[in-house]
């Protein structure tokens, strides 16, 4: 939905008005920042049953998740900016779209797949306090990296 977005217009936004790519990165830092305290905070936490999950919810945790977090919108508009000229053809956006849609989708249908796994699954439930204590130092210092990189 990000690299749509970055495609039909945003990264124009950001030429036009580059104060509005700034005020993203500092929004996109705290949150950065935000979700890092919540994973070392809950990092002691079992991971909830999916059993217990009511079908779709999760669906739609994602995309409220992933349209919250302008670090996508941030990262195709910058590749957008500094990679591709100013002027895109419609062909050239769907090849880049086409492109970053199955990178997605392969990586994160191989995660699933991985995931589905018995032996990984236990692996990462057993590492799970590190790994998200990891995670959220990793994702923090990307939070404060990007409010305080020019």
């Amino acid at each position: 939905l990000w690299s749509i977005f970055a495609l039909l217009g945003l990264t124009v936004l950001f030429r036009v008005l580059p104060w509005t790519y700034t005020l993203l990165k500092v929004a996109g830092g705290a949150y950065l920042i935000w979700v890092a305290w919540k994973m070392w905070k809950h990092a002691p936490d079992p991971l909830p049953d999916p059993a217990e999950s009511h079908r779709g919810l999760s669906f739609w945790a994602g995309i409220a998740l992933n349209l919250s977090n302008p670090k996508p919108a941030l990262f195709y508009s910058s590749v957008l900016l500094a990679v591709f000229p100013a002027v895109l053809s419609v062909m050239d956006k769907a090849a880049i779209y086409a492109t970053a849609l199955s990178v997605e989708l392969g990586f994160y249908t191989a995660l699933a797949c991985l995931m589905a796994l018995p032996w990984p699954r236990r692996r990462y439930y057993a590492a799970k306090f590190w790994i998200d204590r990891i995670a959220g130092l990793a994702i923090g210092l990307l939070g404060v990296t990007l409010i305080l990189r020019h």
